[in-house]
């Protein structure tokens, strides 16, 4: 569609509040861009669940170059996150902050948690505490008020206490913007997502988290 102002609604695509559904299209567009796989687009969420920092999964990457190098996916991840990524919005590029990949795709984000914890590790009360302390947890369906308390108290103490400086060149635009952010989180409360099957065939929701954990090898 073209528009009078010269401009086509491409142009628009990103344009105002960004919510996950748009950094979810970001996220897949850098991925075609980078020519990454089904498999090689899983690696590069898994690996932003477990580090959550460009810098150090970089880092993480190259120590493991010997062990990891041979496998088929480890050129395509290195060379997303060297080329396609940034550490965050405040970062002046059009790249896609890592930050906000497990968000994005939450339902892929908590498979790979599960993967990466195992599910026995998240049985029960206990368990279920540690899954609800992910910056992706909030995004769904079927939280108890305690629930989303919990959430919402270990994301605020992540924000506040934990991130506290930057290794990014933009400092005092980091600092302007660091902390927890209320109307963020709050977005983030109002996605709803389905939890997904292992198999990726059937949809939960939080009142049937164990159930979903059984799907799990």
């Amino acid at each position: 569609m073209e528009l009078d102002v010269g401009m086509t609604s491409d142009d628009f695509k990103f344009f105002g509040k960004m919510d996950s559904h748009k950094y979810r299209e970001k996220f897949m567009d850098s991925t075609k861009m980078a020519k990454l796989t089904a498999h090689e687009m899983f690696m590069v969420v898994l690996f932003t669940v477990v580090v959550k920092n460009r810098e150090r999964i970089l880092d993480g990457l190259k120590m493991k170059s010997k062990d990891w190098g041979r496998k088929t996916w480890f050129k395509n991840v290195v060379n997303y996150f060297t080329n396609y990524t940034r550490q965050y919005n405040t970062e002046k590029s059009d790249k896609m902050p890592v930050v906000n990949i497990p968000s994005c795709v939450p339902f892929i984000a908590a498979n790979a948690f599960v993967m990466i914890t195992g599910k026995a590790n998240l049985r029960g009360t206990n368990g279920k505490k540690i899954f609800l302390e992910n910056l992706f947890s909030i995004q769904f369906e079927g939280l108890t008020d305690d629930e989303i308390e919990i959430q919402k108290k270990w994301e605020k103490n992540f924000w506040d206490k934990v991130v506290t400086k930057t290794r990014a060149q933009v400092k005092d635009e980091y600092n302007k913007f660091k902390g927890f952010q209320e109307a963020f989180w709050e977005t983030k409360k109002g996605d709803n997502y389905n939890l997904v099957s292992y198999d990726g065939t059937t949809l939960f929701d939080m009142k049937d988290y164990e159930a979903w954990l059984d799907t799990f090898p």
